[in-house]
C-alpha cells in the first residue's frame, strides 16, 4: 500500500473542501432564489391573472382571481373544442369548494383544502404560488421540492427579455420543469414541463 506524502495529503483535502464549498454554494444560491420569490408572493394579497396550458393539440385559458388568504376562483375555457358549455368554473370562499364541471349545470361542493383546490386543474406554480407559494417553493422535508435537484440559468432569452430560469428535476414524480422567473419581480411567468424520458406536459 502506497501512502500519499503529507503534500499529496494537503492537496488532496483542499480539492475536497473546494468541492465541498462549491456543492453548498450553488445550494445556497437557490434557497436564496426560493426565499425571495416566497416573498414576493406572500405580498400579493388579491390579484387576477389569465394563464393559458398547452396540452397536446388542447389549449386551455384559466382565469383566476385571489384574494388572500385561500379566497379563489377560476374559470378554464378550451377555446379550441367544438363541443358546447367547454368552461369549467371552481370557487372558493376558504371554507368550501364549488365546483361545475364542462358540460354539466350540476354544481358539487367539497370541504376546503388546498389539495382539493388544486386537484386536476391544468395549471402549475406560476398559478397555485399565489395561494400555495410555502409548500410550492421550499425545499423543507414535506414540501413540493423537497427531493429535487436544481440548476439556475441567468440571463435566458424569451420573448424578447433576460430571464432567471430555474430548472428542477423532481424524479420522484418523473418530470423536469423550467420556471422563467422575472428577475426584478421573482414571479413566474412560464412553467416548462417534460417528463424524464422526453413528453412534455403543460
Amino acid at each position: 500500500v502506497v501512502m500519499p506524502s503529507p503534500a499529496k495529503r494537503l492537496l488532496l483535502a483542499a480539492i475536497a473542501l473546494t468541492i465541498s464549498v462549491t456543492i453548498q454554494a450553488a445550494g445556497q444560491d437557490v434557497e436564496a432564489l426560493l426565499a425571495h420569490m416566497r416573498n414576493a408572493y406572500k405580498a400579493v394579497k388579491a390579484a387576477k391573472f389569465t394563464t393559458e396550458t398547452h396540452i397536446g393539440k388542447t389549449t386551455f385559458v384559466n382565469s383566476f382571481a385571489f384574494l388572500a388568504p385561500t379566497k379563489l376562483r377560476v374559470e378554464i375555457a378550451a377555446p379550441n373544442e367544438t363541443e358546447p358549455k367547454s368552461t369549467m368554473f371552481k370557487v372558493s370562499d376558504g371554507v368550501s369548494i364549488s365546483t361545475r364541471l364542462p358540460g354539466s349545470t350540476d354544481v358539487t361542493h367539497e370541504e376546503f383544502s388546498i389539495n382539493n383546490f388544486e386537484r386536476n386543474l391544468p395549471a402549475n406554480l406560476e398559478s397555485f404560488c399565489f395561494w400555495d407559494f410555502d409548500r410550492q417553493l421550499s425545499t423543507a422535508p414535506g414540501k413540493n421540492m423537497a427531493r429535487s435537484k436544481f440548476v439556475i440559468k441567468k440571463g435566458q432569452q424569451w420573448r424578447g427579455k433576460k430571464w432567471t430560469v430555474l430548472e428542477e428535476t423532481a424524479s420522484g414524480v418523473g418530470v423536469f420543469c423550467r420556471y422563467f422567473i422575472d428577475p426584478r419581480t421573482y414571479f413566474i411567468w412560464r412553467t416548462f414541463v417534460t417528463r424524464l424520458a422526453g413528453d412534455q406536459l403543460p
